[in-house]
Protein backbone atom coordinates (compact mmCIF):
# COMPACT_ATOMS: atom_id res chain seq x y z
CA UNK A 1 0.00 0.00 0.00
CA UNK A 2 2.71 2.21 0.86
CA UNK A 3 4.46 2.01 -2.74
CA UNK A 4 1.17 2.92 -4.52
CA UNK A 5 1.02 6.18 -2.23
CA UNK A 6 5.07 6.89 -3.24
CA UNK A 7 4.20 5.99 -7.00
CA UNK A 8 0.92 8.52 -6.52
CA UNK A 9 3.09 10.94 -4.89
CA UNK A 10 5.66 10.47 -7.84
CA UNK A 11 3.22 10.88 -10.54
CA UNK A 12 1.81 14.04 -9.31
CA UNK A 13 5.05 15.97 -8.33
CA UNK A 14 6.03 14.65 -12.39
CA UNK A 15 2.98 16.14 -13.60
CA UNK A 16 2.34 19.27 -11.47
CA UNK A 17 3.21 22.61 -13.28
CA UNK A 18 5.46 24.66 -11.16
CA UNK A 19 4.96 28.25 -12.11
CA UNK A 20 7.78 30.97 -10.85
CA UNK A 21 6.91 33.37 -7.76
CA UNK A 22 6.19 36.77 -8.92
CA UNK A 23 8.73 38.96 -9.20
CA UNK A 24 6.54 41.56 -7.66
CA UNK A 25 4.79 41.27 -4.56
CA UNK A 26 0.60 41.88 -5.82
CA UNK A 27 -2.65 41.81 -4.05
CA UNK A 28 -4.81 40.28 -6.55
CA UNK A 29 -8.58 42.12 -7.06
CA UNK A 30 -11.15 39.54 -6.49
CA UNK A 31 -14.03 38.27 -8.72
CA UNK A 32 -16.19 35.42 -9.09
CA UNK A 33 -15.51 33.97 -12.82
CA UNK A 34 -13.49 30.43 -13.02
CA UNK A 35 -9.92 30.33 -14.24
CA UNK A 36 -8.27 30.40 -17.68
CA UNK A 37 -7.99 27.39 -19.73
CA UNK A 38 -5.51 28.68 -22.39
CA UNK A 39 -1.86 29.63 -22.06
CA UNK A 40 -0.66 33.03 -21.84
CA UNK A 41 1.98 35.44 -21.30
CA UNK A 42 1.74 36.86 -18.01
CA UNK A 43 2.27 40.20 -17.06
CA UNK A 44 2.87 41.46 -13.38
CA UNK A 45 2.09 45.33 -12.47
CA UNK A 46 2.72 46.61 -8.90
CA UNK A 47 0.89 48.96 -6.79
CA UNK A 48 3.41 51.93 -7.66
CA UNK A 49 2.96 50.93 -11.96
CA UNK A 50 5.92 48.84 -11.74
CA UNK A 51 5.68 46.31 -14.52
CA UNK A 52 7.59 42.86 -15.11
CA UNK A 53 7.09 39.84 -17.44
CA UNK A 54 9.34 36.82 -16.65
CA UNK A 55 12.90 38.61 -16.36
CA UNK A 56 11.77 41.99 -18.12
CA UNK A 57 10.64 45.15 -16.74
CA UNK A 58 9.60 48.47 -17.45
CA UNK A 59 8.75 49.18 -21.16
CA UNK A 60 11.13 45.63 -22.34
CA UNK A 61 7.67 43.67 -21.32
CA UNK A 62 6.18 44.94 -24.64
CA UNK A 63 8.65 43.64 -26.81
CA UNK A 64 8.45 40.32 -28.92
CA UNK A 65 5.17 38.91 -27.39
CA UNK A 66 5.29 35.64 -28.28
CA UNK A 67 2.03 34.47 -27.70
CA UNK A 68 -1.17 36.67 -28.79
CA UNK A 69 -3.47 36.66 -25.11
CA UNK A 70 -1.88 38.35 -22.12
CA UNK A 71 -2.77 37.53 -18.64
CA UNK A 72 -2.26 40.92 -16.34
CA UNK A 73 -1.97 40.12 -12.54
CA UNK A 74 -2.38 44.10 -11.40
CA UNK A 75 -2.18 44.95 -7.66
CA UNK A 76 -5.85 45.68 -6.06
CA UNK A 77 -4.25 49.03 -5.47
CA UNK A 78 -3.21 49.82 -8.66
CA UNK A 79 -4.73 52.98 -10.19
CA UNK A 80 -7.33 52.08 -12.93
CA UNK A 81 -5.65 54.87 -15.55
CA UNK A 82 -2.26 52.97 -14.87
CA UNK A 83 -3.81 49.97 -15.98
CA UNK A 84 -6.18 51.33 -18.54
CA UNK A 85 -2.50 52.75 -20.23
CA UNK A 86 -1.04 49.11 -19.97
CA UNK A 87 -4.04 47.60 -22.05
CA UNK A 88 -3.48 50.57 -24.93
CA UNK A 89 0.10 49.57 -25.00
CA UNK A 90 -0.99 46.20 -25.02
CA UNK A 91 -3.17 46.38 -27.82
CA UNK A 92 -0.61 48.55 -29.75
CA UNK A 93 1.63 45.41 -29.22
CA UNK A 94 -1.18 43.64 -31.81
CA UNK A 95 -2.03 41.14 -28.57
CA UNK A 96 -5.48 39.72 -29.53
CA UNK A 97 -6.30 38.25 -25.85
CA UNK A 98 -6.26 40.40 -22.65
CA UNK A 99 -7.60 39.13 -19.36
CA UNK A 100 -6.98 40.54 -15.91
CA UNK A 101 -6.45 37.95 -13.08
CA UNK A 102 -8.33 37.97 -9.77
CA UNK A 103 -8.61 35.89 -6.83
CA UNK A 104 -11.97 34.11 -6.30
CA UNK A 105 -14.55 36.16 -4.36
CA UNK A 106 -15.31 34.24 -0.68
CA UNK A 107 -18.59 32.83 -0.25
CA UNK A 108 -21.08 35.03 2.22
CA UNK A 109 -19.90 32.52 5.16
CA UNK A 110 -16.57 32.96 4.57
CA UNK A 111 -16.31 36.79 4.35
CA UNK A 112 -14.49 38.17 7.53
CA UNK A 113 -14.99 41.91 7.71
Amino acid sequence: MINVAFLLLVFFMMVAVIAPPDPIAVEQPVSSFDDLDHPTEVLVIGANGGLMRGSLEGDAVFDNLSRHAVTIRADARLDASVLAQVVSRLADARVTTISLATLPRPAINERTE
